[in-house]
Parts: C-alpha cells; structure tokens; sequence
C-alpha cells in the first residue's frame, strides 16, 4: 500500500472511523542546533521514532498537509511507515477558507504567509508580537479546519493559540478583523483540558519501536481504541468516547508488551461544546450536531524525545549543505520572500532553519 492522497472523507469505510492525527507542520524534521540557529533537516529514519508517539490517542495513521514540506519525501519514502502516512487537502479547498476567512485580518495587519507558514513578509513597521500573533493564528485556523474537514487529532499548542488571539483582540480596531478574531476564539474557547491516561512507547531499539508500531496497527483492541479516539471529536459523545479510551488502553497495553509500552498521562483538550453559538461559527464551521471538533493535544514534549531517541540510537545524516530557506525570521521586503518561496518550490526542502529560541 503506498502513500495515500486525501481531498474527500469516504464515512462508508470502516477506516475512516478510526482515529487520524495531524501534526505540526515541519515536524517529521529532525531539529539539530547550529550556533543561535537551529536546522530542520528531514531524517527518513527518524520516523520510526516518531510515528509511535503518535499512536498515544489512537492514531491509526498521520495526516500530513499538502503544505508541509516533508509531503514531498513521503510520496518517494521507501519505508516501512509510509503506507501509514496521507497528504490532505490536495486540492486546497482548506487553504482558500483560511483565506477567506483571515481576509479581514490581513487587510488590517498585511502579512504574506507562503510555504505553510514557515516564512512570511510584513512590513518592518508592524510590532512584530502582531504579526507573529496573526501568523500563528493562521496556523492554528488551518490545523482546525484540516481537522473538521478530514476528521482528525490536532498537533496544536493551545495556550499559545489563545495567547495570539489575546493580542489581536488588544491589538485590532476594524470591525470586520475583530469579529473574525473574536469567532475564531469563540471555537478554541470551547474547549476544556482534561489529563489523559495515553499509551507510551518506551523502548529506544528501532527495530523494537517499528514491531509495536505495525503490531498496534493490527491489533484488534488498539483499533477498538482508535475507534473511542475518532468519536472524541463530536461533541455529543466525547464523554463516552474518553471512558472507552481509557478501558481499551489497559486492554492494550497488556503484560507481554510491557516491556514496550507503558501508560502515562498527557493533557488533551476537548471541545465540550458550552459557549458556543451557531451566530459564532456562521462561516467557520457548520453549526450543527454533527461537526467534527478536532481533539487537540502538544506532542512537541513527545517529538522532543522521540528526538533524544533517535540521536541516541541512530546515525543522523549530515544536514543538506546545498541552498535552504531562512525560515523563521520574518522577510523585510517582498524580494527576499519571493526568492526563497522561488527557492523552495524549485527544489525539495531538505533542510530549513529557525531563530533558536532558547
């Protein structure tokens, strides 16, 4: 089975009603430091540390965006992962919404945001704390949205989230932008953190992570698991869900995969479904029983140490010394943008770098 390419939701197929996660973007990039700088170099071979985070909800496979720059070496990977991986939103029926609904936004605060968000132009006379607050929130718009439309878990920092639309609603004076800000907190206000038993890997030996990986995908009871992950997405049956998770976990986690696998608690945001108005989300979401709220969770803990692993026991391949793009930092003027989107699209992004935030 290779590589899967998703623009529509088949609800027909029993596999479609089973859990599916999407994560940052640029995150199946190993991150390395490089001075005050830090590279992103894709590493085929951490994957297989990676992938098994993953699972901690029930993901039965990784959604990736059609933005994401590791889309591009998926579609080739030779990998024992990869026909668990699927690109979404082919045809950027997602992207035009975001657009739309961002429009307001960006007429008052002008920021380009090519390439999935990585780099973005603004001009040097905007706070820099707005720009990157409306950045991010384009981001974290597109990850709901993507999670909607195909049903899956959100890869998604939700305090930062809420901490960017604190500033637009501080920053932003024209009507229009502040009602679309004030509709997209609407949606992220919803939802509620609750701590969450969640399957963890604990074995460091490739092969090892690789055999508990396909052994879930197979396994019975983990599908009746991520069956109980899917479910927490609506609103009228996350509670049941969240119990059925919890039950299929210790049937999952067995003795004989202990010495793989353990149970650790890890927080996941729900949406609830309190606060939220139909008049809230008209050209959002549908407002009905049957939209799919995304289950949000940070995994950037879990790939931090999916990334000691992978350092620990694998050889990582030297980052890509040709041309790269400067993400990070925003560009100035319109040129050096257009030169490094130029730059991207005219050959795979292999590596890419980013201010070290430390």
């Amino acid at each position: 089975m290779g590589l899967q390419m998703t623009d529509a939701i088949n609800n027909s197929n029993p596999r479609s009603r089973l859990a599916k996660i999407l994560p940052t973007s640029g995150s199946l990039f190993l991150a390395s430091k490089h001075g005050d700088r830090v590279a992103h170099t894709f590493q085929p071979e951490f994957l297989k540390h990676l992938a098994i985070e993953y699972t901690r909800f029930g993901a039965t496979s990784i959604a990736l965006d059609a933005r994401d720059p590791a889309s591009d070496y998926l579609k080739d990977l030779a990998s024992p992962f990869s026909p668990y991986f699927e690109i979404v939103d082919q045809s950027g029926k997602v992207d035009r919404r975001v657009n739309t609904f961002m429009a307001a936004i960006l007429d008052e605060v002008p920021v380009t945001i090519p390439l999935g968000g990585y780099p973005y132009q603004a001009n040097i006379s905007i706070d820099i704390n707005l720009s990157d607050a409306v950045v991010a929130t384009a981001a974290a718009l597109r990850k709901l949205l993507l999670g909607t439309e195909y049903k899956l878990q959100v890869d998604l920092d939700l305090s930062r989230t809420r901490a960017a639309l604190l500033i637009l609603d501080r920053e932003l004076r024209s009507p229009a932008a502040r009602l679309a800000a004030s509709q997209i907190s609407s949606v992220f206000d919803s939802y509620r953190s609750f701590d969450v038993a969640t399957l963890t890997c604990i074995s460091i030996d490739s092969a090892e992570r690789v055999e508990l990986f396909e052994r879930l995908l197979d396994d019975s009871v983990y599908r009746e698991l991520s069956e109980q992950g899917y479910y927490l997405g609506f609103v009228g049956r996350w509670r049941q869900a969240l119990d059925g998770l919890q039950r299929f976990l210790e049937r999952v986690v067995s003795p004989r995969r202990q010495a793989l696998a353990t149970v650790a608690a890890m927080p996941l945001s729900l949406a609830t479904g309190g606060g939220i108005a139909a008049e809230d989300v008209a050209g959002l979401l549908p407002a009905h029983q049957d939209t799919y709220y995304p289950p949000i969770a940070s995994f950037e803990q879990a790939r931090l140490g999916a990334e000691a692993q992978f350092m620990r026991a694998e050889t990582p391949k030297t980052p890509f010394s040709g041309q790269v793009v400067p993400m990070g930092p925003r560009f100035q003027n319109k040129e050096a943008l257009v030169e490094a989107a130029r730059k991207a699209l005219g050959a795979r992004l292999e590596t890419f770098y980013t201010d070290d935030e430390q």
